[in-house]
């Protein structure tokens, strides 16, 4: 079985590394999280033969590995782990048409300041594409507790944007105009 645990580390230490390096800022906390990771397969060694798609399996638990790392410390998400997969804007072909990064980073200043109980649903539906009915059991709420928190951090997102700035979208949901009414507005 070993030989086997040494075989998948061989084959997915890379994309693993990269995946915690990626969303955690400091190195040292990205190789813990990347040792955990292979410690909790070496403990759940006995149910590598029921696993289907081991590369799709280690990565819920290196998912699982980073949501615990940040409840755990007490860390909000950094902007960078939600930067990299696309949570609040995803980018068009003329991106310079646009003004959608210019307001995303200032959503995703305003999405960190959120309490916890809608920024973790938020990051895990939009940004690890999880399913409603996995974040509520991850997160221990009711399948529609799950649905709301993602929507209340929608609308909050939403909301704040819309109370700070003069807001145009075009046809696809793009921004194509904006005026600031305050200092607080997309800098």
């Amino acid at each position: 079985m070993l030989n086997e645990i040494d075989r998948y580390v061989e084959r997915y230490e890379k994309e693993l590394r990269q995946f915690f390096n990626h969303r955690v800022s400091n190195r040292f906390d990205a190789e813990d999280l990347f040792q955990n990771l292979w410690l909790k397969v070496l403990i759940n060694q006995d149910s590598l033969h029921k696993v289907d798609n081991i590369r799709a399996w280690l990565f819920q638990i290196a998912r699982n590995n980073l949501i615990d790392f940040y409840r755990k410390n007490n860390k909000e998400i950094p902007a960078d782990s939600i930067g990299d997969v696309s949570i609040l804007v995803e980018e068009t072909e003329s991106e310079s048409d646009n003004y959608n990064k210019e307001c995303s980073s200032y959503l995703l200043r305003k999405l960190k300041e959120m309490p916890e109980k809608y920024q973790l649903p938020l990051w895990l539906h939009v940004g690890e594409n999880w399913k409603h009915q996995k974040i509520s059991s991850h997160i221990n709420v009711s399948l529609s507790g799950s649905k709301t928190r993602v929507h209340r951090a929608k609308s909050k997102l939403k909301q704040t944007l819309m109370d700070c700035c003069h807001v145009q979208f075009d046809s696809y949901g793009n921004i194509v105009r904006y005026e600031s009414k305050k200092l607080c507005c997309v800098s």
